[in-house]
């Protein structure tokens, strides 16, 4: 059984907690940044949501106001820790493209719109870490998503490898 997480950006939807409580269970509630380098910015940490295993949340979720634009979702299965998936996000913070260092928003769906098309096997497993899936929604309201596509474990222990974790897709060249 999957989980679904949110991450949602809270400096564009300061009151995303709130709002996601009325629209839906809220299993966990992780700040982002709680315990990383960028803890000194906690009052602005995006938050990390587990919203359950109803895969409904996935309609309903991209018709919420300023959520289809602000958050993205991953899928995990149920079994793995939650401390495992945050840690993996908060790596996925810093990563690097040839030898510079980016911020990297991952919680965005602007970028996935403009990278996900591009993306090669070795970056969608680093990307999702110990998640199965990823999710976002266009610019026409429309859920997408990519997933892992070779061998999950050995994908796994490569990205786990090393850290900052290194993204080497041809699309993000062009950023440094």
């Amino acid at each position: 059984m999957n989980n679904f997480w949110i991450v949602v950006d809270t400096v564009r939807i300061p009151d995303a907690l709130k709002q996601l409580k009325m629209i839906a269970v809220l299993e966990t509630v992780l700040p982002l940044y709680a315990g990383s380098d960028f803890d000194y910015l906690i009052e602005q940490s995006p938050l990390v949501i587990n919203l359950g295993s109803d895969e409904t949340i996935l309609e309903k979720w991209r018709t919420w106001s300023l959520f289809d634009s602000s958050s993205v979702i991953f899928t995990m299965d149920a079994e793995v820790d939650q401390y495992q998936l945050l840690d993996h996000l908060q790596a996925l913070l810093t990563v690097k493209i040839e030898q510079t260092e980016f911020l990297f928003r991952f919680y965005t769906n602007v970028l996935w719109q403009q990278v996900a098309a591009d993306l090669n096997h070795e970056d969608m497993a680093t990307i999702l870490g110990p998640a199965s899936r990823l999710y976002w929604v266009d610019s026409s309201q429309n859920v997408q998503s990519f997933h892992k596509v070779h061998d999950k474990k050995k994908m796994q222990e490569k990205a786990d490898e090393t850290r900052p974790y290194h993204l080497t897709s041809s699309i993000f060249k062009q950023w440094v």
